[in-house]
């Protein structure tokens, strides 16, 4: 599999230093490198883009060093971004310590050889590569590529406190494999994990960068729908159902369909995160216990009517 780009993000005033680094570091790799000046300008960009690492300067002109660093790893979406420090004068011992302590992976005091400062650079890369593909593995279903249970409570919270933040409406699907013991029983478990990856591979298909798509156990999937509200998300159930009971099984040489029922609610501030996905589950109740084959929405909500 090949890895995206590594973005590098450079938080210093000095534009020679800047300058002469971005193009020993582009001597090395091609790398996606970007230079900011400014400490809140800088941690903006960083929760935005999530780069692979930054390169902080302990002195700048709005904030400290320390300060952008403490804001770093207390956010759950950054806190495991490896960070070095930078810095342009002599420091204590208890200021280096410091810095190590609050979680930069490395502290660099110029002037130091480029050739040096890029090694350092690329080992502390390599090592946030590694423990991010296993953190991955661990968090991935193995039969269909997706997210695990384990990643969910995780996920959700950041997406639910991030859709609260910016009044940006997110809703749940859970889809259910319509009579799929019969399948297993019918076919064969081989062949049921065969149905199993086929959806799993349909979602993917349909979902957006944004969207968190979750095996949530057995032939169940839930899937977090960012931006979405109740009607988006119910048609984007209704545009899977349909791509799955249009798709086409071979085994034992007959053809054969199958169909998935769901249930769509859309996160209110009422609601806890295991309310939340409850009450997508109980619309996929519903669903289950009207004939199936169907995507039926939570009728509590009062989102107006999906015709």
């Amino acid at each position: 599999m090949n890895l995206l780009p590594v973005k590098i993000l450079i938080i210093d005033f000095d534009t020679d230093f800047c300058e002469s680094l971005r193009l020993s570091l582009l001597q090395q790799d091609q790398y996606e490198i970007t230079i900011i000046s400014t400490g809140k300008e800088a941690v903006e960009k960083a929760f935005n883009d999530l780069p692979d690492v930054v390169l902080l300067s302990t002195q700048l002109p709005d904030m400290d060093g320390y300060e952008i660093l403490d804001l770093l790893k207390s956010a759950q979406t950054t806190h495991e971004i490896p960070v070095l420090l930078m810095s342009s004068e002599s420091a204590s011992t208890e200021r280096i310590v410091q810095g190590l302590e609050m979680g930069a992976v490395d502290y660099v005091i110029r002037p130091i050889h480029n050739a040096e400062f890029c090694a350092r650079v690329k080992v502390a890369i390599r090592n946030y590569r590694i423990q991010k593909s296993l953190r991955e593995k661990a968090v991935t279903d193995t039969l269909t590529g997706l997210y695990n249970r384990s990643i969910l409570e995780y996920r959700m919270q950041t997406e639910l406190k991030r859709s609260q933040r910016h009044g940006i409406p997110i809703s749940a699907v859970m889809l259910d494999i319509d009579f799929f013991k019969k399948i297993n029983d019918s076919f064969g478990h081989l062949f049921g994990d065969q149905v199993l990856k086929t959806l799993g591979e349909i979602l993917l298909r349909r979902a957006r960068t944004d969207d968190i798509i979750v095996r949530y156990g057995g032939e169940e999937f839930l899937l977090l729908l960012f931006g979405a509200d109740m009607q988006g998300a119910y048609a984007f159930a209704e545009r899977v159902r349909i791509d799955f009971q249009s798709k086409i099984f071979y085994v034992n040489g007959q053809t054969v369909h199958f169909t998935l029922s769901a249930g769509v609610a859309q996160f209110s501030a009422v609601m806890s995160s295991s309310q939340f996905i409850d009450t997508a589950d109980k619309a996929l109740y519903v669903a289950k216990n009207s004939g199936r084959n169907r995507v039926c929405i939570d009728e509590t909500a009062d989102s107006g009517t999906i015709s």
